[in-house]
């Protein structure tokens, strides 16, 4: 085993560096325990390496954080790496029409021409890389933050003047022992920070302090205090509260947003902002907690908002493409009034990795059109734990875990996606009811449902399909009315309870009856109406949270240590991203009394909403288990009587397209469209359940082989176990 370290490369490189600042093979020695080399000792190794610089991608208009440019694949552009450097202007269209290039630094590999062997970690642990040849050269480039990583941790926060932390990667190749590359120490951006005051009176105008540079100032809170809100006033700016430390609002200066509100964080009418950290709206009465109007392109990153008496992120419809990633909105009050976690009314609006629990109304409100939604749990909101305004058509939806609410609802909007969702105990009639006889044409797949009062999903429109579903409780599938007609109903249907099938005068359809016999004619479709779904779950967790509150069994008492002002923290941090706190009843999964919100006065359970590997549903791989290096399963690659088993092809207005249906596409990963969709051309997991639950551990370790047709470069992936554990 050699034991590396690094003996001082500038007083070899520095000088080189200085005038090129470009990749060198200048000697970087290595050696053992000892400061000296020792000729005698076999054990150590010197080692020949290059030397590098990591650059923006983008020079002109992407050197500083906050920086867009455009996705328009002029000159020549096919990626995020190689468009032609034009600063992004507000657009419309999706959020994928601008890209970040703050997030996107590169660093050439001179000497290799292929990326084969070869792996990049940067010091900080902070992104996602990828490598590509470029002008035949290797070439790493940053894709984007890591998924437990904010701007907060970029930040040297200790030095005399707050800065950015020096970073630099180190690049190796199989087979070799040694680095085959290190770059220099460096900082990789050059925004001015300014530390904000505490001033619980008065709000604070925020701008570029660097009004001539215009490079985005980023405003900070270094330590926990109280103010009466700040104005974002000016475009490219951030605002990052230090990790470990808390914002709360103040309550001096009223009025200070929308004439009527108080506001901890608002902006109008300015661009491209980066906010991030804990927020405190501390029950403010009437406060929107960060409201922003016709400003496009906000991101919202490792955010947790909490306290807030009315809405904690509200998104007007003139801003658009704003981005929410890895945060929290929790607390609004488990009280009906117009408390929601997030409203979002934005055209473009990307989420994931969100969570919205405890909230008065909705946890999750969208209006606008063309959002994109991955990887969501939103429980124990009071009103419903996802809702679709009219105008949210063309939403594409996946991996949602809704539960102890009345589920995901949706008022009239056309042309959904909505793939893989765990919607359960439900306090309202149904735990899912997509729009109303003005809605139509929405695709669903993978869907768990338990029933609410009188239906588990209820269809309200016309000339959509569902394909794979499995339900519990009483008319699981419900066709609520004349206008739900000409639906259609393939895969797998598991059911049990009482389960039926409800089809209302006038709803025409071939593909159902009554007792739920579906597919291409009635009955050709596989149905169980036994399944006991008492085992379906990992369910209630008898265990200590290591993560959460210091619960006793699982159990936690609502009033002193989960509701808002006093246990916001326990609705954040789980064990996995499956679990939450509910409704406590001595009565197993799915029975009705677990229905509806834990609440004041009451005990809470915490919940675990994966499937157990004692599952007997069949929903637990219900598509098969997948061998890695051999054909995937024949629930991608084959050709049932009724394809829509396999592939769907979605009626987005503006988009269409056709995707696989027992599989999601991998976020971030800078290859496909992030909208969760399994499409040609990117790389997706595999889904072997019915749910939301795809599975756990590793899964970049194992492929399985796509051999469908029109599909002809996927690379689908799958994780190691199926089941929670």
């Amino acid at each position: 085993m050699f034991f590396l370290r690094f003996l001082n490369p500038a007083a070899h490189c520095a000088a080189f560096l200085a005038q090129a600042m470009l990749l060198s093979s200048c000697l970087t020695i290595y050696s053992g325990p000892n400061e000296e080399i020792d000729a005698e000792d076999p054990e150590e190794t010197i080692c020949e390496s290059l030397s590098g610089v990591v650059t923006a991608a983008y020079v002109t208009n992407g050197s500083n954080w906050n920086d867009y440019v455009e996705n328009d694949n002029d000159n020549g552009g096919t990626a995020f790496y190689n468009q032609d450097d034009e600063a992004c202007t507000t657009v419309t269209g999706g959020n994928e029409k601008c890209i970040h290039a703050g997030e996107v630094r590169k660093v050439i590999v001179t000497g290799q021409s292929s990326c084969a062997g070869l792996s990049i970690e940067d010091d900080l642990s902070a992104f996602v890389w990828k490598c590509y040849v470029v002008s035949g050269v290797a070439t790493f480039y940053s894709v984007r933050l890591a998924d437990d990583k904010g701007l907060s941790d970029l930040i040297d926060w200790d030095a005399t003047t707050v800065d950015f932390k020096s970073n630099k990667v180190t690049i190796s190749k199989t087979g070799q022992a040694c680095p085959l590359l290190q770059s220099v120490s460096q900082n990789w951006w050059r925004n001015d920070f300014s530390e904000v005051s505490m001033n619980a009176a008065n709000t604070q105008t925020l701008t570029n302090v660097d009004v001539t540079d215009a490079i985005g100032t980023i405003h900070y809170v270094a330590l926990s205090g109280a103010s009466s809100g700040f104005d974002l006033n000016d475009s490219k700016v951030a605002f990052v509260v230090r990790e470990g430390q808390t914002l709360s609002y103040g309550t001096g200066d009223t009025n200070n947003c929308l004439t009527t509100r108080e506001c901890l964080i608002f902006a109008d009418s300015n661009h491209f902002l980066w906010v991030e950290g804990t927020l405190d709206g501390n029950g403010v009465v009437d406060a929107y907690e960060n409201y922003f109007t016709n400003s496009d392109y906000l991101r919202v990153h490792k955010t947790t908002v909490i306290n807030n008496e009315n809405i904690g992120l509200d998104i007007t419809a003139t801003s658009t493409n704003p981005k929410i990633t890895f945060s929290n909105f929790v607390s609004t009050g488990n009280v009906a009034g117009g408390h929601y976690g997030i409203a979002v009314a934005g055209e473009g609006a990307h989420l994931y990795s969100v969570r919205a629990h405890n909230n008065g109304d909705f946890g999750i409100f969208l209006l606008g059109t063309l959002a994109r939604v991955q990887k969501v749990n939103s429980s124990n909101n009071a009103a419903a734990g996802f809702y679709l305004q009219t105008g949210a058509s063309n939403a594409v939806i996946s991996e949602i875990v809704v539960a102890h609410t009345s589920g995901i609802s949706a008022n009239a909007p056309s042309f959904g996606t909505w793939n893989h969702v765990t919607a359960v105990t439900a306090s309202g009639s149904s735990s899912i009811g997509i729009g109303n006889a003005a809605g139509a044409d929405h695709r669903l797949s993978n869907i768990f449902v338990t029933s609410g009062t009188t239906g588990g999903l209820q269809f309200y429109w016309s000339g959509s399909q569902l394909s794979h579903f499995a339900g519990a409780l009483n008319q699981v599938l419900h066709l609520s009315v004349a206008d739900s007609d000409n639906n259609s109903f393939y895969g797998d249907f598991i059911l049990g309870g009482t389960p039926s099938c409800f089809l209302a005068a006038g709803a025409v359809t071939t593909t159902l009856d009554g007792t739920c016999n579906h597919g291409t004619a009635a009955g050709t479709a596989p149905l169980t109406t036994t399944a006991d779904f008492s085992t379906a779950i990992v369910g209630k967790v008898l265990s200590d949270n290591t993560n959460a509150l210091d619960d006793v069994n699982g159990l936690a008492d609502y009033d002193t240590e989960l509701a808002r002002n006093v246990g916001v923290a326990s609705w954040v941090d789980f064990d996995n991203w499956y679990r939450t706190w509910g409704k406590y009843s001595i009565n197993a999964f799915p029975s009705t009394s677990l229905r509806g919100p834990c609440v004041a006065a009451t005990s809470c359970q915490l919940w675990d909403f994966r499937l157990a590997a004692g599952d007997t549903t069949g929903m637990l791989e219900a598509h098969g288990s997948a061998t890695a290096g051999a054909t995937c399963p024949a629930s991608i690659n084959g050709s049932p009587a009724d394809t829509q088993e396999v592939v769907m092809t979605n009626s987005h207005s503006v988009s269409p397209s056709t995707y696989l249906v027992n599989a999601v596409e991998i976020w971030g990963d800078a290859i496909g469209d992030d909208d969760g969709l399994c499409e040609d051309d990117e790389a997706c997991i595999y889904q072997p359940n019915i749910g939301a639950f795809l599975g756990e551990g590793d899964y970049l370790g194992q492929t399985c082989v796509v051999t469908q047709a029109g599909f002809t470069d996927v690379t689908m992936y799958f994780y190691e176990r199926s089941f929670g554990q």
